[in-house]
This record gives structure tokens, sequence and C-alpha cells, in this order.
């Protein structure tokens, strides 16, 4: 399926594709690299803790590294996968437990938030769309603290709670 398609439709032997509406979406670093994924399909945002090394700045709209794991959490993470596989190391360092984001991050999500109810906007990662990923985790957060429109997730995240990101960040603000 293309990006942006949401079905495609037959009838008498015409293909009708129908696009779904703005919302927030997520893509593969691969994706863009490889230009499957374009700035003409929406706002591109990769969302890595360092930028990806064969990545043209041009192919995107925007770097936004608030919007990724802090670099203890990705580090155990990366470690665990080694041993263990990206999935399972997802679920090994409580990841939905531990993923956070900080004030700046936040308000960027919500900034994104915002223009995807104009256009789509891709949140891009390497993970690929069969893994686990903190992609998933920012479409969840946006959604719930913002009202975002999001994609359909591909992966169910039962531990994670939006909120506890919020009222971290509310708790800090008090200090």
């Amino acid at each position: 399926m293309r990006p942006g398609v949401d079905k495609i439709e037959k009838s008498n032997e015409n293909e009708t594709l129908l696009w779904e509406s703005e919302m927030l979406k997520t893509a593969t670093i691969q994706e863009i690299a490889t230009r499957l994924v374009t700035k003409r399909h929406g706002h591109l945002v990769v969302t890595t803790r360092y930028y990806p090394r064969n990545l043209p700045r041009e192919f995107i709209h925007e770097y936004i590294s608030a919007l990724s794991p802090t670099v203890d959490l990705l580090r155990e993470f990366k470690n665990t996968a080694k041993k263990a596989g990206h999935n399972e190391a997802f679920k090994n360092v409580r990841y939905t437990r531990q993923f956070t984001l900080n004030e700046p991050g936040l308000e960027e999500l919500k900034r994104l938030s915002e223009l995807s109810k104009q256009k789509d906007v891709y949140l891009a990662c390497y993970c690929s769309h069969n893994q686990y990923c903190h992609r998933d985790l920012l479409l969840i957060t946006a959604h719930s603290l913002f009202g975002a429109p999001i994609e359909k997730l591909k992966q169910s995240y039962p531990g994670f709670d939006p909120e506890r990101i919020a009222s971290v960040l509310e708790s800090k603000m008090v200090e």
C-alpha cells in the first residue's frame, strides 16, 4: 500500500484510491532515503537521537531529536536488542514505561499535532513498521494529549500511559 492510501476500491475494473484525511503517520528512514516517502506525501520529521548518516537533509522538513528516546534508554535498548532482538528488547527494557519527553519535546509534539490537522505529518526513525517503535508512542501521546488524528497502529502498547508524560512535566514545573 502506498503512503497515504487508505484502501483501493475496485469497481468495473477501475481502481479508485481513497485517501486518508490529514493525520500523524509513521515512516522509516529507509523509506525516506529511497524516496518511497517524499515531501510531496507530507511534512517529514526525523525523530532519532542522532541524525541518520546517509539521509540528505533536503529529503526532510525537520529533524527533532527532542522526540527521540533518551540517551540512556536508547543505549539500554540497543544493548539488549543485540542479544534478544528488537521486539523482545522493547519489552525487556520496559520501553513503554521508560519512554518520556522533556518539555521542548512535548511542545514540538503539540505543534506537529496541530499541523497534522492540516496536512499529513510523518514521524520517521530506523524501526521497520513491523517492530515496536517510539514513533507509535509519540502518535498515542499526540492523540491522547492534543487530539491529533493518527494512523492505525501496527502494534499494541498495553503498558503505555501518555498521561504519565504530561504528569512528569507538570511535576517538574511545580518544583
